[in-house]
């Protein structure tokens, strides 16, 4: 059991940690929530780039459900758009269009919103 928890992804996750794409089901019991969720803590504390998707009734190795795998590989694709091979034009976009995207605090919102 030591040997598996020391093999555990949440060990070695860095700040230089490639932007990563977690996925799991809520019903998995092989990996549960808890173990993703750690996972994800593991990339917020270490300032790594992660999004993470949870699918509700899912169990492990949803990849088997055919009818799961388009919206799936829709969320994949538009991850690796948005965070790599299309990022600068989302972000370009982004900061044109939503004034929430050009600050990083409240304060910063009211004054970008605030007229004259």
């Amino acid at each position: 059991m030591e040997a598996a928890r020391a093999a555990s992804p949440v060990h070695y996750v860095n700040a230089a940690t490639p932007t990563t794409f977690i996925i799991g089901g809520m019903a998995d019991f092989m990996q549960p929530l808890d173990a993703g969720l750690d996972l994800l803590q593991a990339y917020v504390a270490a300032g790594a780039e992660v999004e993470f998707h949870y699918l509700h009734s899912q169990t492990h190795e949803f990849c088997a459900t055919p009818s799961v795998m388009p919206a799936i590989m829709d969320e994949v694709i538009f991850f690796y758009r948005r965070t790599l091979t299309e990022r600068r034009s989302f972000e370009d976009e982004a900061r044109a269009l939503n004034p929430f995207a050009r600050v990083s605090s409240f304060a910063e919102l009211m004054a970008e919103l605030s007229p004259g």
